[in-house]
């Protein structure tokens, strides 16, 4: 299973070349990212606050700024 991968990586590699390999997989990344994100919200909707509270944090709170 390795090989195949590690086939199919440098046949894209020669053929598009790494940049395009590297915001290929950056694409791939910010997608799942936001899956998650939209699985997250909609399932934690009417969840008690308590419940799942690092996946809260994770994904839908923005960190606590200081007051100035």
């Amino acid at each position: 299973m390795m090989s195949v991968l590690y086939g199919i990586f440098v046949v894209f590699k020669y053929i598009f070349g790494l940049g395009a390999l590297l915001a290929l997989l950056g694409i791939g990344a910010m997608l799942v990212w936001f899956t998650l994100h939209l699985i997250v919200r909609f399932s934690l909707r009417n969840q008690p606050a308590d419940r799942c509270l690092w996946l809260r944090q994770l994904f839908l709170e923005t960190p606590n700024r200081v007051p100035s």
